[in-house]
């Protein structure tokens, strides 16, 4: 079995989540387990000890067993408050970095708004099991079916909130103007320098494609009055032109506030964004930062995913108000290793004519 099926069979298991659960409440208590979170091996009767249902690990392939110690396959680490899954080799799209941490500290300290988080490109969810105890409901959107399943494994593990997996290029199955608050983290390395392997997978030619239809699917989904955080890269391009800041400008004149300051990545990682730099001809300066974005409370225009584009209200197919948040359905939820599924649209509520 494969390491991504492994982790997709796991975070479809009620009785593997349960023991995830279990190694969670055991590590909030204390110390007694913190060699097993970390990868080491530990002795079976330390496990049943602590009442870690060890066959329900090994029957997925979340932990092995030699003799009389047993090893988990993943890592769980401790975040501030929330406890991490963090999956071998990013776990084939589970990535779990230094600027998921800096993603949730941005949101955190500028304060995101309402009932529903929906975390784009979550990959394992690390930004979001910090932000997810805030909001009644969080939503894991991401195209890894392995990346999801870490994500379902870390809400197991850290037990204070309940998380939906929506499998979807970028949010594609989540409807119009639905989501309160957005964070993002999208890849942003230049294609030809992808292997560098800086950041993970390539965020297109220039390394700012991909970041900018993740700022326009953030406009789709985002809700009236909803705010968003997204990290991603202001590069130049030979020329002059800068794609990040034009697509604020357009934003700007439509009603968004967008803010856009410089993260501690451009001095903590120079080196490695110089070479970058170096790397690609195309682009003469580039540097790492945090967009800040509230949409406004009445639209009028929302945008292509497609380079920012423009495109009159009346032209999209039409969609009804959301109704309070209490009210609106649930995200379809994938179970592990499921088919792609569809995000139902919230339905009008019908009123009584006097």
């Amino acid at each position: 079995m494969t390491e991504s099926c492994a982790l997709s069979r796991a975070a479809a298991d009620t009785s593997a989540l349960e023991a995830m659960r279990q190694i969670g409440r055991v590590l909030r208590r204390g110390r007694s387990l913190s060699r097993f979170a970390s990868g080491e091996p530990v002795s079976l009767d330390l496990l049943r000890l602590h009442g870690v249902p060890v066959d329900a690990l090994t029957a997925v392939g979340l932990a092995d067993v030699v003799g009389d110690s047993a090893q988990l396959q993943v890592r769980i680490e401790r975040w501030g408050s929330a406890l991490v899954v963090v999956a071998p080799n990013d776990g084939h799209g589970a990535y779990a970095g230094a600027d998921s941490l800096w993603l949730a500290t941005e949101a955190m300290r500028w304060g995101l708004p309402g009932d529903r988080v929906l975390d784009i490109g979550a990959g394992g969810g690390a930004a979001l099991a910090l932000l997810a105890p805030r909001f009644p409901r969080a939503i894991a959107s991401d195209i890894s079916l392995a990346g999801l399943a870490v994500a379902r494994l870390t809400a197991a593990v850290d037990g204070r909130f309940r998380i939906a997996t929506v499998v979807s290029d970028l949010a594609s199955t989540v409807p119009d103007r639905s989501i309160d608050s957005v964070i993002a983290n999208p890849p942003w390395v230049p294609a030809a320098l992808a292997d560098l392997d800086v950041a993970g997978r390539s965020g297109g030619v220039h390394g700012i494609e991909l970041p900018l239809r993740f700022l326009a699917e953030i406009t789709r989904v985002l809700a009236p009055s909803g705010r968003s955080v997204l990290l991603t890269i202001d590069p130049t391009i030979s020329g002059g032109a800068r794609p990040l800041v034009d697509a604020v400008r357009k934003l700007q004149c439509v009603g968004y506030e967008v803010e856009v300051r410089p993260t501690r990545a451009n001095v903590l990682f120079a080196d490695a964004i110089r070479r970058l730099v170096e790397g690609s001809p195309s682009i003469s300066d580039m540097r790492h930062v945090v967009v800040r974005l509230a949409a406004p409370a009445r639209r009028s225009v929302t945008f292509t995913a497609d380079g920012l584009d423009l495109v009159p209200a009346d032209v999209l197919p039409a969609t009804a108000a959301p109704p309070r948040h209490r009210h609106r359905p649930d995200p379809a939820v994938v179970e592990g290793p499921a088919p792609y599924t569809s995000y139902s649209a919230p339905t009008p509520s019908k009123r009584r004519r006097s």
